[in-house]
Parts: structure tokens; sequence; C-alpha cells
């Protein structure tokens, strides 16, 4: 559906709206759920760290196979990133990243079933690959819904949920991974917080806004605009939107975007410092 663009009608920009309707209960139950989902992805990562010494333990494996169950899942993460962020940024993130941690509960809780650690490496890939969807698309949703001021503050608060799931991941693991299977229960205990995730994410969170309307999906975006409007106590929007937010309708940008010298190089630089410490921090956790 169209949005019309008549000349006597009020028109704002999409993020001028979400400003408008201010930072309250909903971006607070966002950043809630969205850490969460964060939290969850840690435990699934924080998991690997300790199996491959159990199962050396267990099954006397090598050194080799040890090393192989941690790099599967970061190897399924770099190729998740490449197959997911493309399929939510077009057709629906919401959607897709409920996709993904559908996957990361369904191969997290088989992993307790492996009977060797070819099955093990297997499928800790496959969950490593849905976490490379819901890593990126998470945060993503989550800047959609938070007013321009306050995003970097929602940012720092929802890694912050990073950390509490590797304690969380830390202590489920003291108290289970010295029984018998152990490391089986703890696979599927890990598991199960994203599935109920999934589900609640599904049912209270809309779909973004700037991509609904980026889409033509203007019916979806007011939607998504009143539930924010009414969670916060707010008055809704009942104008138009702008002819610049309209205008890039079913345009994503392209290869050649990137590669302007000068885009290239503030992107290149950012990538490079985010990178950077991002693998410091994995690196020393996994010391």
């Amino acid at each position: 559906m169209k949005a019309s663009s008549s000349t006597g009608t009020k028109q704002k920009e999409i993020n001028s709206v979400i400003d408008d309707i201010g930072f309250g209960r909903f971006q607070v139950i966002a950043i809630i759920l969205c850490g969460l989902v964060q939290a969850s992805d840690k435990m699934q990562v924080q998991y690997v760290s300790m199996l491959g010494q159990k199962l050396q333990c267990v099954w006397h494996i090598g050194d080799f196979w040890k090393s192989c169950v941690a790099s599967a899942t970061f190897l399924g993460m770099f190729l998740g990133a490449y197959i997911w962020g493309p399929l939510g940024d077009r057709h629906c993130r919401r959607s897709v990243d409920a996709v993904c941690m559908g996957y990361v509960f369904v191969f997290g809780s088989l992993t307790s079933l492996a009977p060797n650690v070819l099955w093990v490496v297997l499928l800790r890939f496959l969950v490593g690959t849905a976490i490379g969807g819901t890593l990126p698309l998470t945060a993503a949703v989550l800047s959609e819904f938070m007013t321009t001021n306050c995003r970097g503050t929602a940012w720092f608060m929802f890694k912050a949920f990073w950390c509490v799931g590797g304690f969380v991941e830390i202590g489920l693991a003291w108290l289970l991974l010295e029984m018998t299977h152990g490391w089986r229960y703890l696979a599927t205990i890990s598991a199960v917080p994203v599935l109920f995730l999934s589900l609640f994410w599904m049912i209270w969170l809309p779909v973004s806004p700037r991509q609904s309307l980026l889409q033509g999906r203007i019916e979806d975006t007011r939607r998504a605009l009143n539930k924010m409007a009414d969670t916060n106590s707010q008055p809704r929007y009942h104008g138009d939107f702008s002819a610049a937010d309209l205008q890039t309708n079913g345009s994503g940008g392209s290869i050649a975007d990137l590669l302007r010298p000068a885009t290239f190089l503030r992107l290149s630089l950012q990538l490079a410092v985010s990178h950077l410490l991002w693998v410091s921090a994995t690196m020393v956790s996994f010391c």
C-alpha cells in the first residue's frame, strides 16, 4: 500500500515521529528483550568454550577435534551473517531474526543427542550460522525503535547483556558439567531460553517501522508506531511521512555506493577499530 503525499497534510520524517513518541516504557522493554536475545547468544558461545575440554575427558578426543568444536561455531557465525543479514534487509528483520532464534534452539538442543564428535561439530556449526543472524539483526531491530538522542545509551545497555549471558552459562556449567552426561544437560538448558524469547519476540515486538516504510508497507509502519505511542502513553501520529523517506522505497543501496572513496575510507576505519576490539575481547574470553 502506498502512502498519500498530498501537500495539505502534515508530513514528518520517520525519525522525527519516533523522537516525538520519546523514550519510555516501550524502549525499556525492547532493550530488555533484545538484550536477553543477546545473552542467549552468549550462552551458546560460552558453552563451546567449555565443551571441547569436557569431550576430551568423556570421549578422549585429541586437541584437533577439541579445536574443531569451538572453531565450528565461529565459522558458522561468519557465514551466517552473510546469509541472514541480507535476508533480513530484503524481507523483515523481525521475522528473519525469529527464524534464527528457532534454529539456535533446535540445533542447540540436538547437540545434547550427538552420538560422536563429528555430530557435535556439525551441530555447533549450524548453531553458529543462526547466531550469525541474530547478532546483527537484533541490534538493527533495536536501533529502529530508539529515539535519536538515546541510541548510544541503548546500545551500551543492550551490549551489557552479553556479559550477563556469560555469567549465567558459567554458573550453569558449575552446577551441571560434573554430572554424568552433564554436558548434554547443559546443551538443552542453554537452548531453552531462546525458544521462549522467540515466541515473545513475535507476539509483542512490532515490525521495524523504518524498514516497513522503505519497503512501502505503510500500514505496518503505522501499526508499529501506534504500539510505541500507546505503550509510552503518547498521542498517535496520523499525518503522512516525508517524501524523502518514501522516495527511497525499494532502494537498499549498492556495492558501488560503499566503494565511493569518502564512504569507503570512513567505513573501513570504523570496521577496523570495531573488529580489533571485538577480536581482542573474544581472545581474552577464550584464554
